[in-house]
């Protein structure tokens, strides 16, 4: 998929620039359809570095009160080239989080969320109502997020 996501945005800079043809352009395809791509509210990915775990946000469906964004994480079966049901980061879910981005090197996950700063009430002056956070993979999963 990353592969295929840069050639995209190559092929559009390209077409912009008068180098390519449109019709040479490959149709958009929907990724791990039914789940990864659904009717839900899925936004961005974020992939491994071997391309067999991917994490996204979920956007929750709006009812009565605002939707919550949830980082959700998904991997893939090489026995059968079909992804899992995705589950809740287990960093995630009790604050709105999303944009998870990794490193290079799949060791560092950064995402922007609103939950609280430790020592910092919300709502005081210093207080964000979105800020960056990171979360470092350790031996057992990932480790408790810090404020960036």
């Amino acid at each position: 998929m990353q592969g295929r996501t840069v050639r995209s945005v190559f092929a559009i800079a390209l077409l912009s620039a008068g180098r390519l043809d449109a019709a040479s352009i490959p149709e958009p395809e929907l990724y791990g359809e039914g789940v990864l791509s659904t009717s839900d509210d899925e936004l961005g990915a974020a992939f491994t570095p071997d391309g067999r775990t991917i994490y996204f946000t979920l956007r929750s469906p709006t009812t009565t009160t605002g939707p919550l964004t949830t980082i959700c994480v998904s991997h893939l079966d090489a026995a059968t080239g079909r992804w899992s049901e995705p589950e809740v980061a287990p960093f995630s879910g009790r604050f709105n989080d999303s944009g998870a981005a990794l490193s290079p090197d799949g060791e560092h996950l950064f995402f922007a969320s609103d939950r609280p700063v430790p020592g910092k009430p919300a709502g005081t002056p210093g207080q964000p109502d979105v800020d960056l956070w990171v979360t470092d993979r350790t031996g057992n999963g990932w480790s408790e997020p810090r404020n960036l």
